[in-house]
């Protein structure tokens, strides 16, 4: 996500609330004529701040959505530890004290690198490729 996208937006509806702020005391007026303008403008700009209330929102769900996307595109540590699973676990660690290799213990030790990597990862706050 753009953070100073997200921010300028943000500056924007603060920029809008201020005026909001100024027309309210606006409409207290007397005088009829400030009061019509205070009114279009208070429209106008709640027209503004809707529009800048929703480009937020989709900034903010567009990041998410990439971010979803990103992550389930990489394996993620759950995955690699279900595919490791319990009895692949017990059946490595038999098979490395006594010395023997077979497709569990090949197929233990490509997970245990993938999950070392995905931890690692996890680690360094980045995520996993």
């Amino acid at each position: 996500m753009n953070n100073n996208m997200v921010a300028e937006l943000i500056n924007g509806l603060y920029d809008i609330h201020i005026e909001l702020w100024d027309i309210v005391d606006m409409k207290k007026s007397d005088d009829d004529k400030i009061v019509a303008i205070a009114a279009r403008t208070n429209n106008r700009l709640v027209k503004l701040r809707s529009d800048l209330v929703e480009k937020i929102d989709e900034t903010i769900i567009r990041a998410i959505n990439a971010q979803r996307k990103e992550l389930e595109m990489n394996e993620s540590i759950g995955d690699i530890i279900g595919q490791l699973g319990f009895e692949k676990i017990r059946m490595h660690e038999q098979n490395k004290e006594t010395g023997q290799t077979d497709e569990f213990t090949q197929e233990c030790n490509i997970l245990k690198e993938k999950l070392e990597t995905a931890l690692n990862a996890v680690l360094l706050n980045r995520t996993v490729l």
